[in-house]
């Protein structure tokens, strides 16, 4: 409690001695909190994917090795038994003749970007009519732009709209009338599922495809969690490089008041008392800097802070807060180590020479 008293009395020394230098490094220092508070929104896939809305975050795919395929009857009824509101349910074969994807709806109706023509394939008076990709590299055999058609197993199907994707869509009618099996089921949700939601539907779909392979949007959050320790140092990097030039100003500071180490030590207390003493000084500054970066963040991340996000909704939990508020006051720490020894240094070098000339 003394020392943290003693702490305290210094810092107040510093802002009635230098209120301008106390306030432009407190200030920067805080600023350079919220620096990292946005970085860590904006440059971190973890956060990115939080926020993602697209398709493929609301997609759950299973995927079937050629001996246990299911009928279309099995996913017809699974698509029955969902509580959670569907979007669409899309079934995927790989045509060998031709090495491409054919894909048909079962259910809804799928979120592909129109490039050209039409892209509903339901309630047309004709089964002979695909969707093709607006832009496939190399010669396509099976596809005649020029005349709008595309050669199926020996089928010819007039093609009525382009869109951004890389498979051939065609109606379901079609998609049995030429015999494709069933290689994949695609199940795109309304919503985006929270953690607990995707378990829950995972489970569901092992249970009702007990032989398929399960892909769910975690793979995104598992490949963003393998990748952060990286962008956190990165992010680190910056956050300490900022952070030098201010606790320059610190270190004037504390110069200034060099005198009061040098009557600590002069009345018996140790080096390793000193140095204690201006670590917990520079860890009490960094963490009121952390606090009030994070309380300023809160405050204009919608009002400001949003507006010029790169991401849009982002979400900070308070495991975001705390990881960072860690970070800040671990890497303000490790920043002033440099600044702190030489600080000690000419400490007992002031020491020396005031014993010599006493």
């Amino acid at each position: 409690m003394k020392t943290l008293s003693l702490i305290g009395l210094r810092i107040y020394e510093y802002i009635l001695s230098h209120k301008i230098l106390f306030c432009i490094y407190f200030l920067g220092s805080i600023l350079c909190g919220i620096g990292i508070l946005y970085l860590y929104g904006n440059f971190t896939m973890i956060m990115r994917f939080r926020s993602d809305q697209t398709t493929e975050m609301k997609q759950f795919r299973l995927h079937f090795i050629d001996d246990q395929l299911p009928t279309l009857e099995e996913v017809i009824a699974a698509t029955m038994e969902w509580e959670i509101p569907l979007s669409s349910c899309h079934i995927q074969s790989t045509d060998p003749d031709i090495n491409k994807i054919v894909e048909a709806v079962v259910f809804g109706k799928l979120p592909i970007v129109k490039v050209l023509g039409e892209t509903d394939l339901t309630d047309k008076s004709s089964t002979h009519i695909a969707i093709v990709p607006h832009i496939y590299p190399g010669e396509q055999s099976e596809l005649n732009l020029e005349k709008g058609i595309l050669t199926l197993r020996g089928e010819t199907l007039q093609v009525i709209g382009q869109f951004t994707g890389m498979e051939y869509l065609i109606p379901l009618e079609m998609y049995q009338q030429l015999g494709y099996s069933i290689e994949h089921i695609i199940f795109t949700l309304q919503e985006k599922p929270n953690s607990n939601m995707e378990q829950i539907i995972v489970a569901q779909l092992q249970s009702q495809f007990p032989l398929a392979q399960v892909f769910s949007p975690q793979i995104y959050d598992e490949f963003a969690e393998r990748e952060l320790p990286i962008e956190l140092v990165m992010i680190c990097l910056v956050y300490g490089l900022s952070l030098i030039s201010f606790l320059y100003l610190l270190k004037y500071l504390m110069d200034q008041h060099l005198s009061e180490n040098i009557v600590y030590s002069l009345i018996g207390a140790s080096k390793k008392a000193v140095v204690r003493l201006i670590v917990l000084e520079n860890f009490l500054l960094s963490s009121l800097s952390a606090v009030l970066s994070i309380g300023l963040h809160l405050l204009l991340k919608e009002s400001v802070l949003d507006k010029v996000s790169i991401s849009t909704q982002l979400t900070y939990y308070f495991s975001d807060y705390l990881l960072l508020f860690l970070l800040m006051v671990t890497v303000s720490q490790l920043v002033s180590i440099p600044f702190i020894l030489r600080y000690c240094k000419q400490t007992a070098v002031a020491i020396r020479n005031s014993a010599y000339t006493g």
